[in-house]
Parts: C-alpha cells; structure tokens; sequence
C-alpha cells in the first residue's frame, strides 16, 4: 500500500503530466494560429502586391499606347505638312497657261468690277507678266490674256511697284485690297478641307 507521500508524489505526477500535455497543446495551438496568421498575411501581401504589379502593368499598356498613338499622329500630321508643303511648290512655281488658268479661277470667285491694279514681289514679275500679258514691261501692264479670261466687267493692269508678299499676288482696289498669296490659298484650302483630309489620313 502506498504511503501518503507517495500518494502526494503520484498526484504531483499527475498533475504535472496533465499541465504538460495543455501546455503541449496550447503551444501546438498558438502555432497553429501563428501559422494561420502568417499564411494569411503572407496572402495578402501577395494579393497587395499582384494588384500594384498590375496596375503598374496596365500603367505602363496605357504610357504605352498613348505614346504610339502620338506617334502616328506626328507622323499623320508630318504627311499632311508635306503634301501642302509639295502643293505650295508646285502653285509657286506655275507657269504660262497653268499660272493663268490657276490665277484666272481664284480672281473669278471675288467677282471684280471696273479697273483693279496687280502687284506681285519683285522676283515673280516677269512670271506674272509673260502669263497673264502680251505686252511688254511699263510702269502699268495691261494684262490682255488675264482679262479675257474674266468677266468683261474688270480690267486689271499689273504694277511694276513691287508687292510686300513672298509669294502669289495682290489686287489693290478702290474700297480694299485682296490678298492672293499661295501660302494665304492653302492655308484656306486646308481649313475648307480639313474634315476630309483628316478621314483620308487618320483612318485605323
């Protein structure tokens, strides 16, 4: 038979055993917590992470297509300049019939009346005066092959007094002056026509 000490020590046993094995598992279950907690932090800084690698991914597609998107458009716009710039050559540089023709169409729209004097730069007046006159150089040229070509109710003459402009020809007037400069031309035609230019260069 057990003695009373023996039966306290057995108890002590017991009771150690027993605060061990809780202990055991209350440690089992903080890890197990601790784990659950990590892995889940763990998760959602991943998540965090993927949604910025994302966005910062979606950014840069974004940086990217307005970026090529501009660069087309410069090169569209480069196209467009370049085909006004090779239509000013070619209107700068008319000659004879072309030059009449051409100069006869845009003075026909205004619709003049009675007597109007031409001026052009200094460099363009012989141009000017073989194209639109029969006659020789005076001080005020009738222009015979300009005039019938017009209405029969204007009669311009071109003056050897040398215009201010780099390129086309004035009509000086009684009331006003009209500007026919090539550069003043497209610049018009290219603001009449801007809509269809734009469709004929910025199709996708």
């Amino acid at each position: 038979m057990d003695t009373i000490f023996e039966k306290i020590i057995k108890k002590g046993e017991e009771a150690a055993r027993e605060i061990t094995k809780e202990t055991e598992t209350l440690v089992a279950n903080l890890i197990k917590e601790e784990k659950a907690k990590a892995f889940s932090t763990q998760q959602e800084t991943i998540k965090k992470e993927k949604l910025k690698l994302e966005r910062e991914i979606a950014q840069k597609e974004a940086s990217f297509v307005l970026e090529k998107r501009q660069i087309i458009l410069k090169h569209k716009m480069s196209l467009i300049d370049d085909v006004i710039k090779k239509l000013y050559q070619k209107l700068n540089n008319l000659e004879n019939e072309e030059l009449l023709e051409f100069a006869s169409n845009l003075i026909k729209a205004e619709k003049l009346v009675n007597k109007q004097v031409m001026k052009v730069n200094k460099d363009d007046y012989k141009r000017y005066l073989t194209a639109f006159s029969s006659h020789k150089k005076t001080d005020l040229v009738l222009l015979d092959k300009l005039n019938k070509k017009l209405d029969n109710k204007v009669e311009i003459s071109l003056s050897n007094e040398p215009a201010t402009i780099k390129d086309g020809f004035l009509i000086i007037g009684k009331d006003y002056d009209l500007n026919f400069s090539v550069s003043a031309y497209l610049a018009n035609l290219k603001a009449q026509h801007e809509k269809e230019i734009f469709e004929i260069f910025f199709k996708e």
